[in-house]
């Protein structure tokens, strides 16, 4: 299903103030949930009050981006770090012992060789 006709035609940005606004008096950013984008208030203003919006765009951006603090960001960053963390280790130790199990192939395949004659 496609945009419709209202979804098409030119938006109003003025819709966005009260998101803006909104961040302003709660001291905090807008933070986008699609992009994963962080945007100072006056930020976001720049990027979308001058910029030709169809309705669409605005309901999309109304729907997405939420009024945020601070910390909340930090405290995400600090768990993809973690998180980061986590898979680096399990991808290190899933290497280790694929070179292992590849290592005692190579011993195996010495031994077979020794085995059939091979020096």
């Amino acid at each position: 299903m496609g945009i419709s006709h209202y979804g098409r035609q030119r938006g109003d940005n003025v819709r966005l103030r009260p998101l803006v606004k909104e961040a302003l008096l709660a001291k905090c950013w807008l933070f986008d949930k699609v992009t994963g984008a962080w945007w100072l208030p006056w930020e976001f203003e720049e990027r979308y009050f001058d910029k030709e919006l169809c309705n669409h765009d605005i309901d999309e951006l109304l729907e997405n981006v939420i009024v945020r603090p601070f910390d909340s960001g930090v405290r995400a960053a600090e768990k993809q770090i973690i998180n980061a963390g986590i898979e680096y280790s399990r991808m290190i130790i899933d290497l280790k012992n694929k070179l292992e199990d590849f290592k005692r192939k190579d011993i195996e395949f010495r031994e077979g060789l020794k085995q059939r004659g091979f020096k």
